[in-house]
């Protein structure tokens, strides 16, 4: 299994860190300027539990990870994720969401 997903696309650098947790897998994933925990979905057998801290957004590309990476795998899949770039505008938006489906698809073809 691969233990580390980076995806480097100049201002928007995202690290995927994976862990196994007996069947289960965590993923923990950061970039930005200031990494940190922002949000996290818990999925499986059916369920999707979410939680993110006031004020961020992560819980958007959380959710949706953990919920494809369980129905895949067929085991339970925790998403943490945080990311803060400084300057933000739309146009860096557009690169994250897209740098975030480059590495879900790195994920979901290594898995």
């Amino acid at each position: 299994m691969v233990n580390a997903v980076t995806i480097d696309r100049g201002r928007v650098r995202l690290c995927a860190r994976l862990l196994l947790a007996g069947q289960d897998l965590v993923v923990v994933v950061t970039g930005g300027d200031a990494p940190h925990v922002g949000a996290v979905s818990c999925a499986g057998e059916g369920d999707t539990q979410s939680f993110s801290f006031a004020g961020h957004r992560e819980r958007e590309l959380c959710a949706p990870l953990a919920e494809e990476l369980s129905r895949e795998l067929g085991r339970r899949v925790v998403v943490i994720a945080g990311m803060h770039w400084n300057e933000f505008d739309r146009e860096l938006l557009a690169q994250v969401y897209e740098a975030w489906r480059e590495m879900s698809a790195v994920l979901k073809a290594r898995l």
